[in-house]
């Protein structure tokens, strides 16, 4: 790819505080960030074949020398993206953020149940059989907590130094350390951090917005501009409900494996629940 282009990418995962280290990054004097994530360059065939007149507009304003990064979290998911990656930035620093996978599932769904973006409980969405594979235009849910499936697409193009795996706990619990090997990685100096904002969970305050967020089967009738509509409002706090046992239990099952192989090729504990002993 000729032009400008990024010297590294946050590749994913949803949910998993890419916003966070955008915005990180965004501030630190030595590196460029576009203002907007998701610029999917290499998830979409249309953009991918128009990625240096994007990446031109994306960075025209970087002054001389500053590294230049860009987020789309779809990247990790999309089964062409690391192929596209590989051609066209084939010396590129590819950052991944990822989560426990069930935390990161239902932070998903919360944030769609509160646009009225869905028409199920969680719970009807991940009962088995479960799959992991990701299928474009679907939420996943289930298949992108599968990060070793994911990664290993990853390092089978790029020199595992090009990568560099952070947890989202890791940020939350120790985020000095995670910024500090976050900066190592890129090779840019150690700067202070504001500690991070992260998502507070509320709905919109209006009892028309409250009806059909606690019955989303409502939204099965609602065009999407009454559901706009019914987004106003001030936002007041949300305790979302518990996850049902059985649900919980059926996903550490499945998800167990794909820990366990993750494991092994971080070469590192993930300190993440598995299932009950039976």
């Amino acid at each position: 790819m000729r032009g400008v282009r990024p010297d590294f990418l946050i590749v994913g995962s949803q949910k998993a505080g890419t916003t966070t280290v955008h915005r990180a990054l965004e501030a630190h004097p030595a590196v460029w960030m576009p203002p907007d994530k998701d610029l999917n360059v290499f998830n979409h065939a249309a953009r991918y074949a128009d990625a240096a007149r994007i990446y031109q507009r994306a960075f025209e304003s970087a002054p001389p020398g500053a590294l230049r990064g860009e987020t789309s979290p779809a990247y990790l998911v999309d089964p062409r993206a690391p192929e596209r990656i590989r051609r066209a930035l084939p010396e590129v620093k590819l950052i991944v953020l990822i989560r426990e996978p069930i935390a990161r599932a239902l932070s998903q769904y919360w944030d769609s149940r509160r646009w009225l973006a869905i028409d199920r409980p969680f719970e009807d969405l991940v009962r088995p059989p479960l799959s992991a594979v990701w299928r474009a235009g679907a939420p996943g849910y289930v298949s992108r907590g599968c990060y070793a499936l994911y990664i290993e697409r990853y390092l089978a193009l790029f020199d595992r130094a090009q990568i560099c795996v952070l947890q989202f706990e890791h940020l939350r619990r120790d985020p000095a350390a995670f910024w500090g090997r976050l900066f190592d990685f890129l090779g840019v100096a150690a700067v202070p951090v504001p500690p991070a904002a992260h998502n507070r969970r509320s709905v919109f305050d209006n009892p028309a917005y409250r009806a059909v967020f606690a019955r989303p089967a409502l939204n099965r009738w609602l065009p999407p501009g009454a559901r706009r509509l019914l987004r106003r409002g001030p936002r007041v706090p949300f305790a979302r409900p518990p996850l049902d046992p059985a649900a919980r239990e059926a996903l550490l099952r499945f998800y167990a494996p794909w820990n366990r192989r993750l494991e092994s090729l971080l070469g590192r504990e993930l300190g993440w629940p598995g299932p009950s002993a039976r």
